[in-house]
């Protein structure tokens, strides 16, 4: 398979450790965002149709668990079935720390970046994954900044 132009310049660790930078930066961001969420702003709308801030902000906390999950070995069927879950029972700050750094900490184990993990669009690299898993923080943050 060939390599993407560049992708041998800079070498994979030196790629994946740009990867898990801006993961935390990602991060960051959401999680400022998320402390700035008030009791009355749960139930208001945001620009991803159907979901307001509680739905936005779970599914943005719950994913952060789940793709720490898949990149260690989870499985497709159990990704997709963890969709349902309520991260926010015990507040969304809590949760979102402990899922973050979850997911933090699996992709920076050794060998995450060439795991092949079961994604639910097929099977893909962990370094893809964790390149979709910083695509979806940073566009989750803009939607929560933007209710």
């Amino acid at each position: 398979m060939p390599t993407a132009p560049g992708r041998d310049l800079i070498g994979d660790d030196a790629r994946m450790t740009d990867l898990l930078q801006m993961l935390k930066l990602a991060d960051a961001g959401f999680d400022l965002r998320v402390r700035e969420v008030g009791n009355e702003d749960w139930n208001l709308a945001t620009p991803c149709v159907d979901w307001d801030v509680y739905r936005l902000v779970n599914h943005v906390v719950i994913g952060a668990a789940r793709y720490g999950r898949l990149v260690r070995g989870g499985t497709r069927d159990a990704f997709i079935a963890e969709r349902a879950i309520d991260a926010l029972l015990d507040g969304a700050a809590p949760a979102w720390e402990s899922n973050a750094r979850t997911c933090r900490e699996a992709f920076a184990e050794p060998g995450a970046p060439a795991r092949i993990v079961p994604f639910s669009t097929g099977e893909i690299p962990g370094s893809r994954l964790l390149s979709i898993r910083i695509v979806e923080v940073a566009v989750h943050t803009w939607d929560l900044a933007a209710r």
